[in-house]
C-alpha cells in the first residue's frame, strides 16, 4: 500500500504535508506510510478514499482503477448523494436556470405550501 499511497500524492500534486492536512495527519506520518515504516489505520485509509474519491480496493489490495467513477456534473453528485431520480434532477435544473424574479415566485409558492401543511397538522 506505500507504494500506493505515494503515487496518488504525487498524482494528486501534494508534499506529505499538503496531503496529510487533507486527511488530518502529520508530514511525518505520511513518510512514515509511504516508507513502509507505519501502517495506516482503516479510518486513515477511509478518509483517503473518501477525500480523494479514491477506489478503496486500489489503495489496499492494488486491484482496478485508482479512482471511483466520479460525476460528470455536480447534479450527478447530488443525484447519487440524495437518490434523485431524473424528475428531481429536472426540477433543479429547471429552477438553476429561471432568473431571478421566477425564482422568487417559486419559493415564495413553496413557503406558502408548507406554511399550509404546517398549520393544517394535528397538535
Amino acid at each position: 500500500m506505500k507504494e500506493r499511497i505515494k503515487e496518488l500524492r504525487k498524482f494528486l500534486n501534494l508534499n506529505q504535508t499538503e496531503f496529510g492536512e487533507r486527511i488530518g495527519v502529520k508530514q511525518g506520518t505520511i513518510a512514515g506510510y509511504e516508507n513502509g515504516m507505519r501502517t495506516p489505520s482503516e479510518a486513515v485509509i477511509l478518509s483517503i478514499c473518501r477525500e480523494f474519491k479514491v477506489n478503496h480496493i486500489w489503495l489496499t489490495e492494488g486491484v482496478g482503477e485508482m479512482f471511483l467513477n466520479l460525476p460528470e456534473t455536480l447534479l450527478d453528485e447530488l443525484k447519487i448523494e440524495y437518490n434523485l431520480d431524473d424528475l428531481d434532477i429536472e426540477i433543479i435544473r429547471e429552477f438553476i436556470n429561471m432568473d431571478a424574479a421566477d425564482r422568487e415566485v417559486l419559493k415564495a409558492f413553496i413557503r406558502n405550501i408548507n406554511s399550509n401543511k404546517q398549520k393544517n397538522q394535528p397538535e
